[in-house]
């Protein structure tokens, strides 16, 4: 049994989602530099990677690989959360850098909390994996005999 057609369109969607807001984040960090009076930011011209590695690439490889588990809603929205935080923070860097502000401090609260709840996503995921894999060898065994 492997993920049913509409986990498959669920995850199509989300992709699609995350193409988009690629799209939008790349096209703002460019016209917010173009209005920045010369000054550039490396955070904010890099913000979309955030989204299209962490998201687009994710959920590509999930959409593509079969498999029989798929992570639930909470640990997607969990995820989802964890690379928001981390996409605003590098736009809110850039934000910071652009304007002149030398504070670095106040941007890592924003990756901090956002690479634990996306490790967090992960982590219970994978435990979520092994406890239904341990579970199915069970009751193969329990079958067995």
């Amino acid at each position: 049994m492997f993920i049913s057609e509409k986990n498959k369109k669920n995850l199509l969607r989300s992709l699609i989602i995350y193409l988009g807001i690629t799209a939008f984040i790349a096209v703002f960090g460019v016209v917010y530099e173009h209005f920045g009076h010369g000054v550039v930011s490396l955070a904010m011209y890099l913000a979309f990677l955030y989204p299209l590695t962490l998201g687009c690439l994710v959920y590509l490889a999930l959409w593509l690989i079969k498999t029989k588990y798929m992570p639930s809603f909470l640990i997607q929205n969990i995820y989802n959360f964890g690379v928001a935080m981390l996409t605003c923070g590098s736009i809110f860097r850039g934000v910071v850098e652009i304007y002149g502000t030398p504070r670095e401090t106040m941007c890592i609260a924003y990756v901090i909390i956002g690479s634990i709840f996306a490790g967090l996503a992960f982590l219970i995921f994978a435990i979520n994996l092994l406890l239904k894999h341990f579970a199915k060898d069970k009751l193969e065994k329990k079958e067995i005999e």
